[in-house]
């Protein structure tokens, strides 16, 4: 899944995202409230609010 598809699928109202891949990926602008990345790869990932 790349950034595009996690931001589209979220904004949808999809939370649960476990063991995805986001290494490397740019999320320096996204704001993922309440998102579940239980077991995701988010090594090289740029910083993002999960608050």
């Amino acid at each position: 899944m790349d950034v595009n598809e996690l931001l589209s699928r979220y904004a949808a109202g999809e939370t649960k995202f476990i063991g995805i891949n986001l290494s490397r990926a740019d999320l320096s602008d996204a704001d993922l409230i309440g998102i579940d990345l239980d077991r995701a790869r988010i090594s090289g990932c740029d910083s993002f609010s999960v608050n």
